[in-house]
């Protein structure tokens, strides 16, 4: 019985001691180096600003007081944008970190003027005469191009079916519109496009350009050669994308014509609105 009791006595030290050491909180009491938070990001210059100011985080390990010396510097090799041309290194470069803190930030201005839509590299390197530079992260690339706002994109609203696969009225022009977003997707909608009359709906990514198609009714039921099945639309099965381009106005859209219920398809062909 002693044994047991000595057995349960040492397992309750153990679990006492491990316990303990969980509940502990732990701290860094090495050096502070200095570092970038991540490899690389992407910015956007919008056509309707003359420049846009975006932030470049760092971090120095352990938190600071003061002002310490860290800044961010340009480094031309394998870089496509150019300091001074496409954008300019602000405050001389230095980082403000707030007092108390590890994370800090550089600002970075990219100028639309010279800005385009297939986007321009900048690499840069962090130094610092007060830290240390011996942990990873310590190169970051923006990735910088120019895009248009929403509200340009819609501009006013009418955008003709220039390639009209479904209707075949290459003329036609459409009310396009954004519609409330859904579970976090940006919506657009062409007005009465389907035969029902109801919009014809798509989701799109203002960071990628990407466009998506649920899956929705076109109004219209096949009936010939003994099948009658109504006819829907998807995004396309053969590898293409759908997407638009918020500076040039132009929605295209690759879709999958099917017969819902049946293994039966009509076509994978585009439809493309151009704003007017």
């Amino acid at each position: 019985m002693k044994k047991i009791f000595s057995l349960l006595f040492g397992f309750l030290l153990i679990f006492l001691s491990l316990s303990s050491c969980k509940d502990e909180e732990l701290f860094y009491e090495g050096d502070s180096y200095v570092h970038f938070l991540k490899e690389e990001g992407e910015a956007f210059v919008f056509a309707d600003q003359d420049y846009r100011d975006v932030e470049v985080e760092f971090g120095t390990v352990q938190t600071v007081s003061g002002n310490p010396d860290i800044k961010i510097v340009y480094d031309p090799v394998n870089s496509t944008a150019v300091e001074g041309v496409d954008f300019q290194i602000l405050n001389g470069g230095s980082g403000v970190v707030a007092d108390g803190q590890a994370i800090g930030k550089f600002t970075i201005r990219i100028l639309k003027a010279p800005a385009t839509q297939a986007g321009k590299v900048a690499n840069f390197k962090i130094k610092s005469s007060v830290f240390g530079n011996n942990l990873d992260y310590q190169s970051y690339s923006l990735r910088m191009s120019l895009t248009c706002s929403d509200a340009v994109f819609i501009g006013n609203g009418k955008f003709k079916n220039n390639v009209a696969y479904w209707t075949g009225d290459t003329t036609a022009v459409y009310d396009v519109v954004k519609s409330t977003p859904v579970d976090g997707n940006e919506q657009l909608r062409v007005d009465g496009f389907w035969d029902n009359g109801d919009d014809l709906v798509v989701y799109y990514n203002p960071n990628t350009f990407v466009v998506t198609i649920p899956d929705q009714f076109t109004g219209y039921t096949y009936n010939s050669g003994g099948i009658n099945a109504p006819v829907w639309a998807r995004p396309a099965t053969d590898g293409t994308v759908s997407s638009y381009n918020p500076c040039t106005r132009r929605l295209t859209l690759r879709i999958y014509y099917y017969l819902k219920g049946t293994s039966y398809f009509l076509a994978n062909d585009t439809e493309e609105f151009t704003g007017q």
